[in-house]
């Protein structure tokens, strides 16, 4: 019970969250990428390509600086990570909130993108059954990654 509490908890400060205002860090961001009119859908993939094989003891620190990250992503995944750690310290979360598993394959590649609200599928290259939803938006005209597994996805939205 205090499981489905604790996720439920998460949901709605998660919902909560992806209406924020972007702030004066985001529009720093915008130097990283080309300037162009058009989405860039690819950072999701680059993206999660970067985190499955990311080999750093503190990830915490690595979202916090990465570049392709909304500070409305960067938020989330802290405020989730930190509850879940007040509520299990041994455990934490238990799974990855960002693939929203704990299982999940070396590789990602984009299988469907709905450009209208920016929701990208992936699927994984080696393990095809495996489907992850991110968001994409665009930021002081760069695109960045909004959101992915339980970080600001909606979990009607969810694979």
């Amino acid at each position: 019970m205090r499981f489905i509490l604790f996720l439920a908890m998460i949901a709605l400060f998660a919902g909560c969250q992806s209406n924020t205002r972007p702030s004066e860090t985001d529009s720093k961001q915008s130097n990283v990428e080309e300037q162009s009119t058009e989405t860039d859908y690819q950072v999701a993939e680059r993206f999660l390509n970067e985190y499955v094989v990311l080999e750093s003891d503190d990830v915490e620190q690595w979202i916090q600086q990465h570049i392709l990250l909304t500070n409305s992503f960067k938020a989330t995944y802290l405020n989730i990570m930190e509850a879940a750690r007040k509520e299990d310290p041994e455990i934490g979360l238990g799974f990855d909130p960002i693939l929203n598993g704990q299982d999940f394959p070396s590789t990602f590649t984009i299988a469907d993108i709905d450009s209208t609200t920016g929701y990208v599928t992936l699927k994984g290259v080696e393990w095809a059954d495996f489907l992850l939803v991110v968001r994409v938006v665009k930021q002081n005209e760069t695109s960045l990654l909004d959101g992915a597994g339980i970080v600001n996805i909606p979990e009607e939205v969810r694979k």
